[in-house]
């Protein structure tokens, strides 16, 4: 019987030990985060909240990005879209941080695919439909920053089976209005007055608002100018 539960026994230990050590791993590599995240807000206030990693830099190291909160202040909360670029020896340095981010009411989503940042952005989510943005950037060596190359603004309705759509692409300065009800739809473009290139260092929501004529495809599929 001793014989029979000894190899029982030592398996325990191992899987305990093994445990403790992936515990101590991620605790480890939780505070190496929130090290970078304080260092490159220089404060101690704010935290994770989304995050998602992949190599944006080109280096081929893999780097992190992240929606960080500060829920320790009064009033609404503030939000920063943040970039670590990971290091060799597996740690982060700050690359770019933005400034007030966006605040939506639901959630966000990060993606990071073919080194291109996703963040999608959702302000209501309903059975009956939802609302949501989703911005592209690309990192520019020239500049050591990210741009913002491309935005969608979506309303849907899953009810009437229709929704509105605005696509903007940043590098050709072209809006396109997307309406669809059902089989009906109808495109339009419309050009965009770009002033300068819009970096995620110290972006702002709304920094990326109309810069273009104001053009709205109603509801019966007439245009307002």
């Amino acid at each position: 019987m001793i014989s029979r539960r000894l190899p029982c026994t030592f398996a325990a230990l191992v899987c305990a030990a093994g445990a403790a050590l992936a515990q101590d791993a991620a605790a480890q590599r939780a505070a190496q985060l929130q090290a970078a995240v304080d260092a490159a807000l220089s404060s101690k206030a704010f935290h994770i909240g989304t995050s998602t990693e992949g190599d944006l830099d080109g280096d081929g190291i893999a780097d992190l990005a992240a929606v960080v909160v500060n829920l320790s202040g009064e009033g609404p909360r503030e939000e920063r879209l943040l970039v670590l670029a990971g290091t060799p020896g597996g740690g982060y340095t700050p690359l770019s941080v933005s400034g007030q981010f966006c605040r939506v009411e639901k959630f966000y989503n990060l993606d990071i695919a073919r080194a291109y940042l996703w963040v999608q952005g959702v302000s209501s989510a309903e059975p009956s439909g939802m609302n949501s943005f989703t911005m592209q950037f690309r990192y520019n060596p020239k500049l050591r920053d990210f741009e913002l190359i491309g935005k969608d603004d979506l309303a849907e309705n899953y009810d009437t089976a229709s929704s509105y759509r605005v696509s903007v692409n940043y590098l050709a300065k072209v809006a396109v209005h997307t309406r669809i009800a059902g089989k009906k739809r109808k495109d339009l473009k419309a050009p965009l007055q770009q002033p300068a290139v819009l970096r995620l260092r110290g972006f702002h929501c709304g920094d990326e608002g109309p810069m273009g004529p104001a053009i709205y495809i109603n509801e019966d599929f007439t245009v307002r100018r």
